[in-house]
């Protein structure tokens, strides 16, 4: 229970009472109270997005997800609250929701490591990734601890689940054998020959993959081509190949949960990655002919994911907006920093994330990514300092000439930016 409230069962098959209000066992309909399928996703990058495809699935299965995320709790269109609910108190007021037919839980490192799991059991798990981020918290001093930190997810896995791996990412490859129960593995992989998936499905496991463009799911040797890459929006054109691999994950899920091959096709070719269903997540905007994308990126690997896609999208002349929160390292603000410099854009503008600033002082990270652009080459002239993301998307926008490509990096400030950006010109 939740302090005030007791419930059992979840979603649509659970009642709750007030706790001081418990009614006599022998009065409640015990046949109507039931669990819905739940599945949890975490890893460091891709877990939103892969909550909101994998909802987007469930909508085309013609049945009402529920979801919990770090951006709000979320049961079919209807937002109960906003904020980071990606811990086990979002989880509970999702699957407490009657209209909740199938829970999507996003587990982020900090909740889980704070709170643990918001649930016993789960029918899937998915791992997205796992790169160096947030270490020397909690206890989590290396990449290793923190794999074995979202591994705990696994614990919830009901014997015959299904947990779905990244067989790209190295660390999960290595911490896989501690799985009790690899027949229910299913991995997932951008390249077709990828030894783990091959030896994987050779011995008749399942897997997801991309092969001439055809994104594939197999169960040993069956192969069912669903469909092209090209074909689902939110990959651009295959340029976005984080979210290709976010889709081949929440295919893997999918096929857990017994979806239909029509119902996963049409989800995925449904699903945009725009600010309604992917808020801040490649958002890609055409603000009077000049081109404008919008990504949450906040780690090197987020970074270098989103200088991937901007590098195959079209552009008279780049600019790129970003700040770092202050939990990350000057090591690690210089990698971020390293990636936009191989951009070689013609402006850069530099954000103050003044709320976020968790032990470093005003103006220190501004200062070391002006430094790190300079180091790398990038002339004084073309760069700029903000106070905050909205300001600075002024200045890119003053700036800005049809044809042109602007890169805005928005750990916060996202809604009045979208809002600026939409009215535009005031």
């Amino acid at each position: 229970h939740d302090g005030d409230r007791a419930t059992v069962g979840l979603g649509r098959g659970s009642q709750s009472w007030e706790v001081k209000q418990l009614p006599d066992p022998e009065q409640v309909d015990w046949s109507a109270i039931h669990d819905v399928p739940t599945v949890m996703v975490t890893g460091t990058n891709g877990k939103s997005s892969s909550i909101r495809i994998l909802a987007q699935l469930v909508k085309s299965a013609g049945l009402i997800p529920g979801l919990n995320s770090t951006e709000n709790v979320q049961v079919g269109e209807v937002v109960l609250d906003t904020g980071d609910y990606s811990g086990p108190g979002g989880a509970r007021m999702m699957l407490k929701d009657q209209r909740t037919e199938i829970g999507l839980l996003e587990v982020a490192r900090g909740g889980l490591l704070r709170r643990g799991l918001g649930l016993s059991r789960t029918n899937a798990v998915l791992i997205t990734n796992v790169t160096p981020e947030h270490l020397r918290e909690y206890g989590i001093d290396c990449v290793e601890d923190l794999i074995a930190a979202k591994f705990v997810v696994t614990r919830a896995l009901e014997e015959d689940g299904v947990l779905v791996l990244n067989a790209d990412d190295a660390g999960l490859v290595e911490h896989a054998h501690t799985h009790p129960h690899p027949a229910t593995l299913c991995w997932f992989s951008q390249n077709p020959d990828n030894p783990v998936l091959r030896e994987h499905l050779a011995q008749g496991g399942r897997g997801c993959f991309t092969n001439n463009g055809q994104l594939i799911y197999a169960v040993g040797d069956q192969r069912q081509a669903l469909l092209a890459v090209n074909d689902i929006p939110c990959t651009m054109q295959g340029a976005a190949i984080h979210n290709i691999s976010n889709c081949l994950g929440v295919v893997g899920l999918a096929k857990a949960l017994n979806f239909k091959t029509d119902t996963v096709i049409q989800g995925l070719t449904s699903f945009r990655s725009d600010a309604s269903d992917n808020p801040g997540r490649g958002n890609l905007l055409d603000v009077g002919g000049v081109q404008v994308l919008i990504d949450y990126a906040h780690n090197v690997h987020g970074f270098e994911a989103l200088t991937h896609l901007a590098k195959h999208l079209s552009a008279k002349r780049r600019l790129v907006m970003f700040g770092q929160v202050g939990s990350h390292t000057h090591a690690e603000i210089c990698a971020m920093t390293e990636s936009v410099a191989r951009l070689k854009p013609e402006r850069v503008v530099i954000t103050e994330i003044l709320g976020h600033l968790r032990g470093s002082q005003p103006g220190e990270i501004p200062e070391v990514i002006h430094q790190e652009l300079r180091r790398q080459g990038i002339p004084e002239q073309v760069i700029s300092k903000s106070i905050d993301g909205l300001e600075g998307t002024k200045i890119a926008m003053q700036w800005a000439e049809s044809g042109d490509l602007l890169i805005l990096i928005l750990v916060t400030k996202r809604e009045a930016v979208m809002e600026f950006l939409l009215s535009y010109p005031p």
